[in-house]
């Protein structure tokens, strides 16, 4: 079973602006949490919170990937796969959503999201933290 997702300064990549970003993914996970934990979990209430969580994984990882190509970064392609393996993710949750109980599936997503964010970030995004650097000194 799940629990609160709490940040902590070991998954910092030293980026003002990504590791805000990183937060509000645990934000989007806690709220998910709290849904499931509500007394009602409707399959509405699911999608409603994958939506956000998807939404704003395609915004991140755009961000992410646009700035590791103007750098011209050399494992952006490596990166960007490890990008669409969650967005493909994501995707089978959206689908899975109409058809599964809506809170175990989103204890499923919650599990699979937690560990697919701790690990980019501890293994892929904490090898970017020069570039992330330049990246806040240029917004």
């Amino acid at each position: 079973m799940t629990k609160r997702f709490l940040w902590d300064d070991a998954y910092s990549v030293q980026s003002r602006v990504i590791d805000e970003q990183h937060k509000k993914f645990f934000t989007i996970l806690n709220a998910m949490e709290r849904l499931r934990k509500a007394k009602k979990c409707t399959p509405n209430d699911l999608l409603r919170v994958l939506k956000s969580l998807t939404d704003y994984a395609f915004y991140h990882f755009a961000i992410e990937e646009d700035f590791m190509e103007r750098f011209g970064y050399e494992r952006l392609e490596h990166h960007r796969q490890q990008h669409d393996v969650f967005r493909s993710e994501l995707a089978t949750f959206a689908e899975r959503a109409t058809t599964e109980e809506a809170r175990t599936l989103l204890e499923v997503i919650e599990e699979y999201s937690q560990g697919w964010l701790i690990s980019h970030i501890l293994r892929e995004d904490r090898t970017c933290i020069p570039l992330f650097q330049k990246m806040d000194q240029l917004l």
